[in-house]
């Protein structure tokens, strides 16, 4: 959906109460655009987190006297600008790494068989000492390894033009979104009101989980499949 209809049910819905616009046509005005995107942008963190909605599988090429592989923009082969000695996080122009880790899922080889993950009685566990970091016990440089991430959504700049800005969310979450964003909206007006949206909220989101209304649409492994590498 646009930017300019989530603004819509956010102005008219849950979030009515509250001083948004300046005219009361329930159009946000435009200098709270920035406290409702940053709100916005916050509880899609919460949801791409919560929820299978985006994941991605990385390709890192190993080098034998590399262990520690940290997952930044910074050694993405397609980072022009950045002056590390190793790119080895294989990305294309056409899907660039942009520091999107929420939460790694899995790490697996070239044949699509899964190592074990921070398991200290396996000997070919990988360890993720931080979100973004993996430690592979016996790297060499013939190999690559696969790694399945829960990845975020888009950033919503505070100046984005509400009729074209996409937001990626899917509409059985929506309701998620919007309490979520009222919660925040609250939490400087009414701490009371903020925190019974917070409890409608948690209370929701874990109906969502249980009733498992959305489900990933692939495996890791199926995505190593669609991509061409086993």
């Amino acid at each position: 959906m646009f930017l300019s209809e989530l603004f819509s049910y956010i102005a008219t819905i849950d979030s009515a109460s509250i001083d948004l616009d300046t005219d009361g046509d329930g159009i946000i005005a435009t200098d709270n655009y920035t406290q409702v995107i940053n709100a916005i942008n916050l509880g899609l963190t919460d949801l791409y987190k919560e929820f299978p909605i985006k994941e991605k599988v990385m390709v890192v090429q190993l080098y034998a006297h590399i262990t520690d592989y940290l997952l930044t923009r910074d050694f993405a082969e397609t980072n022009d600008s950045s002056t590390q000695p190793y790119k080895y996080i294989m990305d294309t122009t056409f899907d660039p790494f942009y520091d999107d880790i929420i939460t790694i899922l899995s790490i697996s080889n070239e044949g699509g068989q899964e190592y074990p993950i921070n398991q200290n009685n396996q000997l070919y566990s990988m360890y993720l000492p931080q979100f973004n970091l993996v430690q592979h016990p016996f790297p060499d440089d013939e190999n690559a390894i696969f790694i399945g991430y829960r990845a975020k959504h888009v950033t919503i700049a505070t100046d984005a033009t509400p009729a074209t800005q996409v937001v990626d969310i899917p509409a059985s979450l929506l309701s998620l979104l919007l309490l979520y964003v009222t919660h925040k909206l609250l939490a400087g007006i009414n701490r009371e009101d903020s925190i019974a949206k917070l409890q409608e909220y948690t209370t929701l989101l874990l109906h969502t989980q249980a009733i498992g209304v959305f489900v990933a649409e692939s495996s890791s492994n199926e995505k190593f499949d669609n991509n061409g590498w086993v």
